[in-house]
């Protein structure tokens, strides 16, 4: 690639006067030593030179890939497998500082990052890139594409060198493949809800006429509310399905009717938060149970409160209000049934096809057909959304990343969008679980109102949708695809119903083991990283069997929200064990479970409550859980992280990548850096932590919560058990938004025929050596302190939260 037109363009655009000759460059010498620049990203903007940066790149395309999987021997996809293989998240918005200049920082990212070792058949770093389309700016997630057109283009580049932004996004991957870094990039089972993918493939998607679903109810609110003898409550109901605006006149009946509305909507949105479980372990709430809270809870209204928050005349004693209250209750719960039919009809096949006729028609009538999503201009794009919105031609929400069933239509907002309720196929709400994602609209792969039939699936949008994924593939050729909460649903504990018939949004297994066929003609290598949102669940190993059968080839990585539950028992015991014994049947490890190291700080209400995880000392911590607890031959397991200083870039592009996500402020925390990439280093050159096995000798809890434990392990090759580790830490984690500090001794039995050797020590308030003369390194002290020594037992004094102490264990007394 050095070679090349287009790197040799990009290389003069950088640097006018590159020198000729740069055996004896400071950069290049750097690199030669550690395979890479060690400073962090932040740094490196400062410090680096556009000559630097070439000098860097051309030393590292001195030992250039043909392929950074198969030049390491790899002919499947175990490379992702592998322990002690890092995979980074990146977010290419993130690197961007203005709209003009930013490639650099692509560069940059590339030239900072740690190399594997082709001894130990280490690939280097992964690239895992989040979607880099075009989203919609309006709920700024990259998870509701526009389509995939890419979003982030440099200007500079598009100006000089007319690199459109798909240019410079495949000449990223190419570069970074050729110095030995893998891509991966993430696959949606979803678009935004009017996407131009949407309206590419509109028979793929399902879709709502909001039209009759508006007057079937409203004609189903008379008769309930003439049949109650309640008509007054018909108006207020009636303009909440439609999304008119509240009552504006001075009248206090009907002041009281809008606060009965805003209270009641409130209210119950909040409860089916609340309750989101029903006995026996099923996600979700039934009807019953739902009305049967929502009378409970008005109980404890002030009345005094509620006019000044509504702003009406308090004319209504208690008991009559919650007397109201109660008739809304039962009026919206017998509608709740006409919604559930209406919506489940147009849900049917026969309904779907007219309604996509009307669509499809639409689209012809303005624009005529359209071949590709990136060829639909915004304007025209614009047009087509306004004339659905006009028709009341909506896409089928998807509701969630998680959710199952179909979303019913509740009523529209005052904004106009249709506001969807979530049943699974029990009936119970899961609206709960939908988590306010009624932006995106997912391909129909299954029809879960036919959970009953013989087989639910669409294979003919199935097939549309591999064809989509191999177009990309085509087009930016990774080294693998990550798959988006991948076969997960608000039911318990998995995606099928006892007839194994699909009932998610998700798309189904098949979908991507046709698709890893496909690929795997081509490239062997392929890989898919997935993830699974089991928050704290023991069912996902029922996925192990799925995917090794399937031979996807898959490492699938628990979410974040449930990171903090993997004490280091739980990682011995469970996980690697459980991977042991499955993947002992096969003639490979065909499949893994990622550690994780997924520090980013959102306002979710299951992280809240462990704010303690993101501090820079817990990160330390788990960042040695992530290295120093290998699984052995048959529990290989690669790291996923988002961490290290450099890889959250605070700016304001990357807060827009998440929703309510604010990045930490490490990006100038040195400190860290060296700790974090010494360790990083050190487990990529390290036989032991390559091959061995981690074994628990110690795991007690220090609270209620089993995540809270102090514990003690050894790490040894069974190929060579002569030296190996003892780590011991205090895992105990506070429910406080800052840690506190906590000492305990740790008291384990001597290990037997072995003996202390040397203790780790990791650089934690070393300077950083920015011209990388001195770089801070893992070092080993003979001298071991707070440490008592005993025949019987070996006592480890005052190891203060969130502390770990490393230790080289030796054979021999």
């Amino acid at each position: 690639m050095k070679n090349t037109k287009q790197y040799q363009n990009l290389k003069a655009h950088y640097c006018q006067n590159f020198p000729s000759d740069i055996s004896d460059h400071r950069i290049k010498k750097i690199v030669e030593k550690y395979g890479y620049v060690p400073i962090p990203l932040a740094v490196a903007k400062e410090e680096l030179s556009d000559t630097d940066i070439f000098v860097a790149l051309d030393t590292l395309l001195q030992k250039e890939y043909q392929h950074p999987l198969q030049d390491l021997g790899y002919t499947t996809s175990s490379w992702l497998h592998q322990e002690q293989h890092k995979i980074q998240t990146l977010c290419l918005s993130g690197f961007k500082d203005s709209d003009s200049g930013f490639f650099r920082n692509y560069l940059l990212k590339i030239i900072t990052t740690p190399k594997g070792n082709k001894e130990l058949k280490l690939p280097a770093t992964t690239f895992y890139l989040l979607p880099p389309y075009r989203r919609d700016m309006a709920f700024s997630s990259v998870y509701c594409p526009i389509s995939t057109e890419i979003e982030v283009e440099d200007s500079d580049l598009k100006n000089n060198l007319n690199w459109d932004g798909e240019t410079q996004l495949r000449f990223f991957i190419e570069l970074s493949q050729k110095i030995g870094h893998p891509v991966v990039i993430d696959l949606l089972p979803q678009a935004g809800r009017f996407s131009k993918t949407v309206f590419t493939h509109p028979e793929c998607f399902l879709w709502s006429d909001l039209q009759p679903l508006a007057e079937q109810l409203t004609q189903k609110v008379y008769e309930i509310t003439d049949r109650m003898q309640l008509q007054g409550f018909a108006p207020m109901m009636i303009n909440d399905i439609c999304g008119l605006p509240l009552f504006e006149e001075d009248d206090v009946e009907k002041q009281v009717l809008n606060a009965l509305r805003t209270e009641y909507n409130s209210r119950r949105i909040q409860l089916l938060r609340d309750q989101k479980f029903v006995e026996g372990g099923d996600k979700g709430v039934s009807p019953a149970k739902l009305k049967e809270y929502l009378l409970k809870d008005i109980q404890s209204v002030d009345m005094q409160t509620l006019a000044d928050k509504y702003a009406f005349r308090q004319e209504i004693t208690h008991e009559n209000f919650c007397q109201l209250y109660a008739q809304l209750i039962e009026i919206d719960y017998l509608l709740d049934k006409e919604r559930a039919h209406f919506s489940t009809q147009q849900f049917l096949d026969a309904a779907q096809s007219d309604i996509q006729q009307k669509v499809q028609s639409l689209i012809y009538e303005n624009v005529g057909l359209i071949d590709n999503e990136r060829e639909l201009d915004d304007q025209k794009h614009k047009m087509l959304i306004d004339k659905c919105i006009a028709e009341n031609l909506w896409p089928i929400s998807g509701g969630c990343w998680n959710s199952c069933g179909y979303p019913i239509f509740r009523r529209m907002s005052t904004d106009n969008y249709p506001v969807c309720d979530h049943y699974n196929y029990k009936g119970n709400f899961v609206t709960a679980f939908s988590g306010d994602m009624d932006i995106i609209a997912p391909w129909h792969f299954a029809a879960p109102c036919k959970h009953d039939a013989q087989n639910n699936l669409n294979y003919h949008i199935i097939k549309k949708y591999i064809a989509y994924c191999y177009e990309i593939y085509e087009r930016f050729r990774p080294d693998g695809f990550r798959l988006d909460h991948v076969d997960h649903s608000a039911d318990y504990p998995v995606s099928v119903n006892e007839k194994g018939n699909f009932i998610s949004y998700r798309a189904p297994l098949l979908v991507f083991a046709e698709l890893a066929k496909k690929i795997h003609k081509q490239q062997p290598t392929f890989a898919f990283l997935a993830e699974y949102m089991g928050w704290g669940d023991d069912n996902y190993p029922h996925l192990y069997h799925e995917y090794a059968e399937n031979k996807i080839g898959t490492a699938i990585s628990l979410d974040i929200v449930g990171e903090y539950r993997h004490n280091v028992e739980t990682v011995i015991k469970e996980t690697n064990q459980q991977l042991t014994e499955f993947n002992k049947k096969y003639d490979e490890q065909c499949f893994t479970l990622t550690h994780i190291l997924d520090n980013h700080d959102r306002s979710h209400p299951d992280i809240v409550r462990a704010l303690s995880e993101f501090t820079a000392e817990r990160a330390l911590l788990k960042w040695v859980k992530c290295i120093f607890l290998p699984g052995g031959k048959w529990a290989q397991r690669s790291t996923v992280y988002l961490d290290g200083n450099d890889t959250l870039t605070p700016n304001k592009e990357f807060a827009q990548v998440f929703l309510n996500t604010v990045p930490l402020n490490r990006a100038t925390n040195n400190e860290f850096f060296n700790a974090f990439s010494a360790l990083y280093r050190y487990s990529l050159n390290d036989k032991v932590l390559r091959y061995g096995q981690a074994q628990l000798i110690l795991s007690e809890p220090a609270a209620e919560e089993s995540n809270n434990a102090i514990s003690a392990w050894t790490v040894f090759d069974d190929d060579n058990s002569q030296q190996g580790y003892l780590v011991v830490c205090n895992e105990f984690i506070d429910d406080n938004t800052k840690a506190t500090p906590k000492k305990v001794d740790i008291q384990i039995p001597s290990i037997e025929s072995y003996h202390i050797e040397a203790q780790l020590v990791v650089p934690q308030n070393e300077a950083l050596s920015k011209d990388c003369q001195d770089v801070p390194e893992i070092t080993t002290k003979q001298k071991c302190e707070n440490l008592q020594l005993d025949p019987e037992s070996w006592t480890f004094v005052d190891v203060k939260q969130n502390e770990f102490r490393i230790f080289c264990l030796k054979e021999g007394e």
